[in-house]
């Protein structure tokens, strides 16, 4: 049932959509099913492609700007860019990204820790929308809601 109502006083108008989906239980042939590792084995290659690209682009950026540090340690990093905002290279952020990459090359079953589920993430953020087409029937959108899940299970 679709409704309009105008309201001129107000100067409004509003509108309303009502449908119904009847329940229904899905047969074998329909069902999905699968785990949150399903999705990330069907992504692995893009995956990797992405951290990869994402610690070159935090190396670069540490070298282009290693001559404006303010602060360094053993946990991080501190540097102003040219706009004058500042930026962390973070080490055990970087490490997480070089244990994941290693750990999606080899085979079997891997276990992601809450901050490689988060570089992840940050890494499938840039990457082109040429790499984000279905992979193996999952899309981009699933592989970003399992990351997602994982990291609050973390």
């Amino acid at each position: 049932m679709n409704t309009v109502e105008i309201n001129s006083l107000k100067k409004y108008s509003e509108f309303t959509t009502t449908f119904r989906i009847p329940f229904k239980k899905a047969n074998d042939v329909e069902a999905k099913c699968y785990t949150p590792m399903d999705v990330i084995d069907a992504w692995k290659e893009v995956c990797i492609q992405a951290l990869e690209m994402r610690m070159e682009a935090c190396l670069s950026m540490l070298l282009k700007n290693r001559d404006r540090v303010i602060e360094s340690d053993e946990e991080c990093v501190v540097f102003r860019k040219p706009n004058g905002h500042l930026h962390f290279f973070n080490h055990s952020s970087f490490q997480a990204m070089e244990a994941l990459v290693e750990a999606l090359k080899e085979e079997g079953p891997i276990v992601l820790d809450s901050l490689q589920v988060d570089q992840l993430l940050k890494a499938l953020y840039w990457i082109p929308e040429k790499l984000k087409k279905d992979h193996q029937e999952f899309g981009f959108g699933e592989l970003i809601s399992c990351l997602t899940c994982l990291a609050y299970k973390a």
